[in-house]
């Protein structure tokens, strides 16, 4: 799943947007030049091989690289591609928790539907104004099956283990 969302902000024809702000790796390319993060153009510049890799996934989707973004560029042109960072990290986070189950990650992953959802109404209430054709229009969202099946998912199993644990 992560691979997937960084796939879809390095997309050099990615069209993300929401709130009338962009999404888009031009906000990675500042870091990757710099040597604030360990982000790179292996990062950003995906070939078949450079793509399958989680740990490049990882270093794309952390607060570090959604940290760097804005010294370089101003934060009201880079505040979305900054938020959408922080969502696929902690999304990321919570799929890979090891730990006990706790009621923050259902917290946590319910605010981060509740994101994602919203993005895809507004860009859902607007699609009847679009003048650039549908399919280029619902470019400007990730699609709805790659976040909602495994937050789904995801959420039925922590409030499964937090039921049978004793805990709730």
């Amino acid at each position: 799943m992560i691979k997937k969302l960084r796939n879809f902000i390095v997309n050099p024809d990615g069209k993300l947007q929401t709130q009338g702000k962009k999404v888009t790796v031009n906000h990675l390319i500042p870091v990757a030049q710099g040597e604030m993060t360990k982000l790179n153009w292996k990062h950003i510049k995906l070939t078949s091989q450079t793509k399958m890799s989680v740990k490049r996934a990882v270093a794309v989707c952390s607060l570090d690289v959604a940290s760097d973004i804005h010294p370089p560029l101003p934060p009201e042109d880079t505040v979305e591609t900054h938020t959408y960072l922080k969502q696929c990290h902690k999304l990321f986070q919570i799929f890979n928790k090891n730990s006990e189950v706790d009621l923050t990650c259902y917290k946590q992953l319910l605010s981060i539907m509740t994101w994602f959802d919203k993005w895809y109404g507004e860009v859902k209430q607007n699609s009847w104004e679009a003048t650039i054709g549908l399919k280029d229009h619902w470019k400007q969202f990730i699609p709805h099956i790659t976040y909602q099946r495994p937050c789904a998912k995801m959420m039925l199993k922590i409030s499964f283990l937090y039921h049978y644990s004793g805990q709730g």
